[in-house]
């Protein structure tokens, strides 16, 4: 089983023409309300759950509408919600105001989601989500529980995280460029702290750097709508990659990290990645375009478009 660990929200999407610059003191029409889930962990796991594997989310939400609405989307998502917790205080919430044609500005109540905790589960792999507060103090806690149990453990920080953490070691490592250009001075220290490293760059694609060798990877065009959640997208698409050749038992394939076995198999991690966020990003709601591996041959034209550069180090 592959447990995700991050947060929940309730994601409301208020798009229409206006300017964000302008808008104090005001009543704005908006042309389009769009109530939707969002939450690092619960969009990874929705990720995971469609590709085929069998997920659970372990998060928190408080003990109100919005985490009902939460739950159901999960077991629609066919995601395992046993290690779900409730709170006190109220489950997450986002605001995502979008100008049509313009940059958005996102509203963010943390809510339960600033009380996550971590108690021993059984898992093949531990996908751990940005999580920030008090909740970024169980991080250590995972990484070393996994390590004696054998757990492997993929991770997305978030910026606090890094800034504050310096020391850590996980089997693969998912930022964006402004992450890493927090963690590393230079790109020679990449795999300090992974055996795997991503670093995504939006539309000008992603590089992978292992020991060994750097993947360079371009991103196909495609009519953007909504960013929202094209990083949960790309990092449960890539490490469902990984994991292709035994998907039905899940068998994790890092004892083949020096093989060519393992590189195709990050080379289709890659691809698989960048098909999973560029789907997202074609819609309105950080789940909506997650791929289905059943589905998976549908897009094989769009995934011969990803063109990927392997250098040796």
């Amino acid at each position: 089983m592959i447990v995700t660990i991050g947060s929940a929200t309730k994601d409301v999407f208020i798009k229409g023409n206006f300017d964000l610059r302008d808008l104090s003191g005001k009543k704005i029409e908006a042309n389009e309300v769009i109530l939707e889930t969002g939450g690092g962990g619960t969009n990874a796991a929705a990720g995971f759950s469609r590709l085929g594997f069998k997920t659970a989310f372990l998060g928190k939400i408080g003990l109100d509408i919005d985490g009902i609405y939460i739950i159901r989307e999960l077991k629609k998502n066919n995601v395992d919600i046993s290690l779900i917790r409730t709170g006190k205080i109220g489950t997450g919430y986002s605001v995502i105001v979008s100008p049509y044609g313009k940059d958005r500005a996102i509203f963010v109540y943390r809510g339960a989601n600033s009380e996550i905790d971590f108690k021993p589960v059984t898992a093949k792999l531990f996908y751990i989500a940005p999580l920030t507060g008090r909740s970024e103090t169980i991080i250590p806690k995972i990484i070393s529980y996994a390590k004696r149990n054998n757990i492997k453990v993929a991770m997305n920080p978030s910026k606090p995280f890094l800034e504050e953490h310096k020391k850590f070691k996980v089997d693969i490592l998912l930022l964006n460029k402004e992450e890493a250009n927090i963690l590393f001075k230079d790109y020679k220290e990449i795999n300090d702290y992974s055996d795997i490293t991503v670093v995504t760059k939006g539309k000008d694609g992603c590089e992978v750097h292992t020991p060994q060798y750097k993947y360079e990877a371009n991103s196909p065009y495609v009519n953007v709508k909504e960013t929202t959640g094209a990083g949960d997208a790309f990092g449960s698409g890539f490490v469902s990659g990984l994991m292709k050749k035994d998907i039905k038992n899940q068998r994790f394939l890092g004892s083949l990290r020096n093989s060519l076995e393992f590189q195709r198999d990050i080379e289709f991690g890659i691809k698989l990645g960048t098909l999973n966020s560029c789907s997202v990003i074609q819609q309105i709601g950080a789940k909506k375009g997650l791929i289905e591996w059943k589905e998976i041959k549908k897009h094989n034209s769009f995934l011969n478009k990803i063109k990927i550069k392997k250098s040796k180090k």
